[in-house]
C-alpha cells in the first residue's frame, strides 16, 4: 500500500476517555493521515506520530465499544529541561462499532508492525548486574507492540556460546541481547561457531544496554538520533527494522574468532580491562583508569600493516594507543572514531605514538565524547579494511570488543555486511523500510 504523505485517511468524532476513566470522557474531533493520529479537545490539539504508534487493538471492556491507542513518543522528562526520553502511553476512545472497526482497519493497513517471537539472552552479571531490572522496564514496550518473547539466561561468555547454538533459530524471529559489548561480542562468536553460520550470522539481533560500556548500542541510537536509554533501545527493537553491520574476523595463531566493536591496545586496552574492578562506577571507570595510565604514561613497542587509499602502510614505532573502530562509539561516553560507518566495508584506525605530552593526551582525552580527539595532530586517523598488529615485546594487553585476547600478532579482516541488527534511521517511515 503506497499513501501519499500527509494523505487524511479517516476523519470522525470519537469519544475520549483520559486515562480510561469514563466519568471524564468527551467527544473529540479525530482525524487519522498517512504521518499523525490527532484529536481535538476544544481549543487543545493533541498529536501522536504515527512511527512512535505502537499498537491500536479492540478494549477488552465490555461495557463499551472501545480502541485503545498505545504509543512510546519522546516526551520532555521536566519542564526546564531540553532531554527527552520514550515514555509509553496509552490513549483510549470510544465510539460505535462500525466506526471502531474502520477506525482499526485504518491503523491496521498504516501501521503494519507484524507480531514478533524474540530469544532474550540475559547477561545476569553484565554491568553492575541489573540486566534484569532494565529488562523488566523495557518488557511492557515490547509486549504492547505484540511482540513475544522467551527469556534465557547466562552468567559468562561460555554459557552464552553454548546457549547461542543450541537454539533453533528457525522458531525465532531474532535475538535480543540484553548486557554490554562483551555478550553481543559472545553471541557473534555463537552464532559464527554453528555448523549454519552462513545464515545464522544474518538472524537479527535487538541490545538493550546492560552493561558498563555499551557502544555499539549508543552507535546504533545516535545514527538515528534516539536518546541513549533502554526506552530508546526497545523502541528499536519494537519499530526498528534489520540493519546491516560489518563484523570483524580476528586471527591469531591460526584461530579464528569475531568482533563487532573494536581493537584496541596500549593505554586504551590497559585501561578498559584494568577498570574491570571498578564496573561498579559505570562508564566513570574508564576515565579514571585512563587517567591513571596517563599520569604514568609508557609506550608500546610494535608494528601495524595496513592499506589506506589503496596504499600499504607499515607503522613500526613505539606507540602509546592503538584503537580500530567498526562503529563510532567504544562506550556510551566515548565518541572515538565519529567518521565510521555502521557497514561502511572499513575500520577507523586511530593510533597515538611516543612523544605526544600527557598535557597533550589529557586534552585528548578530555574530548573523547564529542569527538574533537581526532582534530589533534598527535592523533593519525587512517581507513582500511585490513590490519596486522604485531606487539614486539609483552608490555601491556590487547582486547577485541572490551574482552583480553592473546597478546601477540593479530590480524583484522572486516566481513562488509554480514550481521544484521534491530535499529531506527532517520529515513525511516510508518511504512517500512526503504529500498
Amino acid at each position: 500500500m503506497t499513501v501519499p504523505l500527509r494523505q487524511l485517511i479517516l476523519e470522525a468524532d470519537l469519544i475520549y476517555c483520559p486515562s480510561g476513566i469514563r466519568s471524564r470522557s468527551q467527544t473529540v474531533a479525530a482525524s487519522l493521515t498517512s504521518e499523525t493520529f490527532t484529536w481535538q479537545e476544544g481549543n487543545h490539539s493533541q498529536t501522536l506520530n504515527l512511527s512512535d504508534i505502537l499498537n491500536v487493538s479492540p478494549s477488552p471492556a465490555k461495557e463499551a465499544v472501545e480502541f485503545i491507542v498505545t504509543a512510546c513518543p519522546l516526551r520532555r522528562r521536566h519542564q526546564w529541561t531540553q532531554v527527552r526520553r520514550r515514555v509509553i502511553e496509552t490513549y483510549t476512545f470510544s465510539c460505535s462499532e462500525d466506526l471502531r472497526s474502520q477506525w482499526l482497519s485504518a491503523f491496521s493497513q498504516l501501521l503494519r508492525t507484524p507480531a514478533k517471537h524474540l530469544v532474550v539472552i540475559l547477561n545476569t552479571t553484565s554491568g553492575q548486574r541489573r540486566g534484569l531490572q532494565l529488562f523488566e522496564r523495557v518488557r511492557p514496550l515490547l509486549e504492547a507492540s505484540q511482540i513475544q518473547v522467551t527469556v534465557a539466561e547466562s552468567k559468562n561468555g561460555s554459557q552464552t556460546r553454548q546457549l547461542i547454538q543450541s537454539l533453533n533459530l528457525a522458531e525465532f524471529d531474532g535475538l535480543v541481547v540484553v548486557g554490554g559489548d562483551g555478550t553481543v561480542h559472545d553471541v557473534i562468536n555463537g552464532l559464527m561457531q554453528r555448523s549454519d553460520a552462513a545464515t545464522a550470522i544474518q538472524t537479527p539481533i535487538g541490545v538493550i544496554p546492560a552493561g558498563t560500556g555499551n557502544g555499539l548500542c549508543q552507535s546504533l541510537l545516535a545514527q538515528a538520533g534516539e536518546p541513549y536509554d533502554v526506552m530508546s533501545a526497545g523502541f528499536a527493537i519494537a519499530k526498528g527494522h534489520p540493519q546491516p553491520l560489518d563484523i570483524l574476523q580476528v586471527q591469531q595463531d591460526g584461530q579464528l574468532s569475531y568482533g563487532i566493536l573494536s581493537l584496541a591496545w596500549g593505554l586504551i586496552s590497559d585501561s578498559d580491562l584494568a577498570s574491570d574492578r571498578l564496573r561498579w562506577l559505570g562508564p566513570l571507570r574508564d576515565d579514571i583508569c585512563a587517567l591513571l595510565l596517563i599520569a604514568r604514561l609508557r609506550a608500546y613497542p610494535g608494528r601495524l600493516v595496513f592499506e589506506h587509499e589503496g596504499r600499504k602502510q607499515t607503522i613500526e614505532d613505539e606507540f602509546i594507543a592503538v584503537w580500530g573502530m567498526n562503529v563510532p562509539w567504544a562506550a556510551s561516553n566515548m565518541f572515538v572514531a565519529p567518521n565510521a560507518e555502521r557497514a561502511g566495508g572499513k575500520l577507523d584506525l586511530l593510533m597515538v605514538r611516543r612523544g605526544a605530552s600527557r598535557w597533550r593526551l589529557l586534552q585528548a582525552f578530555s574530548q573523547l565524547d564529542t569527538g574533537g580527539h581526532v582534530q589533534f595532530a598527535e592523533v593519525d586517523c587512517f581507513k582500511t579494511s585490513r590490519l596486522t598488529l604485531t606487539p614486539e615485546k609483552r608490555c601491556g594487553t590487547l582486547a577485541i570488543d572490551g574482552e583480553p585476547v592473546s597478546y601477540g600478532k593479530t590480524e583484522m579482516t572486516v566481513l562488509p555486511i554480514l550481521s544484521y541488527f534491530f535499529a531506527l534511521t532517520r529515513s525511516d517511515s510508518v511504512f517500512g523500510p526503504r529500498n
